[in-house]
């Protein structure tokens, strides 16, 4: 039987550190992974720290050109943010997340590792929600709902 390249991985040493597990191995290739490949913060925002309470203008008066989520049951939003955050695109734009829900400890702890993404509450069929995610026009709508193609 020929071994796996987890197995081949596994007999050496990884970056000079010994790895005791095979589950050990398999972290640090998928951290090294993302550090190679995507925008992350060396260290994950917590939750609190990415709400914007009041406006994102108020907050960050120079962003502009940053990419807005709006949706409800935020619990898919990794799918969305990683190739959003792909370093092959080349640029790193902000994304603002606007919902009515909040997102779950369980949903911002896989995506609070990418770099510049925030939550803006409030429902986005207010135009002043809109207004505070930092709106002025718009550009591209995309909808979606969980199982259903629109």
């Amino acid at each position: 039987m020929r071994p796996s390249s987890i197995d081949i991985l596994g007999q050496r040493s990884f970056a000079g550190a010994k790895l005791e597990s095979r589950n050990e191995l398999l972290i640090q290739l998928k951290e090294t992974h993302f550090r190679t490949n995507y925008f992350i913060r060396t260290h994950p925002l917590p939750l609190e720290e990415a709400i914007i309470q009041d406006s994102l203008h108020n907050k960050f008066p120079k962003m502009k050109n940053h990419i807005i989520i709006i949706g409800k049951g935020m619990t898919n939003i990794f799918d969305l943010i990683r190739p959003l955050r792909a370093k092959y695109i080349g640029v790193l734009r902000p994304i603002i997340i606007l919902t009515s829900d909040i997102i779950d400890q369980d949903s911002w702890s896989r995506i609070a590792m990418f770099d510049l993404v925030y939550i803006i509450k409030g429902s986005a069929l207010e135009e002043r929600n809109l207004r505070r995610a930092g709106t002025v026009s718009y550009t591209h709508l995309r909808a979606h709902e969980t199982g259903r193609n629109l």
